[in-house]
């Protein structure tokens, strides 16, 4: 059984919605890469590139508008809002 609860598993789409101690965020965009910042060649699409130096970044996008860009594996206190909660910002 896993540890890791339903809220956390799995990848993130655009368009889903996610919860942190800072408020309700969207997911903007995903791609792979091996540093944040990584624009261009340098971003990967597919879960199979998801391997050594190389992680899943979001670009999210705050309720209040603003967004930012995240790692995954910093991404600890976010949270899925899962399906039956989903709901159009």
């Amino acid at each position: 059984m896993s540890r890791i609860p339903p809220t956390q598993r799995g990848m993130l789409h655009v368009g889903e919605r996610i919860r942190s101690p800072q408020g309700t965020w969207k997911v903007a965009e995903s791609w792979i890469a091996d540093k944040p910042g990584a624009v261009g060649k340098d971003r990967k699409h597919g879960v199979s590139s998801v391997r050594g130096d190389y992680h899943m970044y979001y670009l999210l996008t705050h309720e209040d508008g603003h967004q930012e860009e995240w790692c995954a594996p910093d991404m600890v206190d976010f949270h899925r809002i899962l399906p039956d909660e989903q709901q159009a910002l």
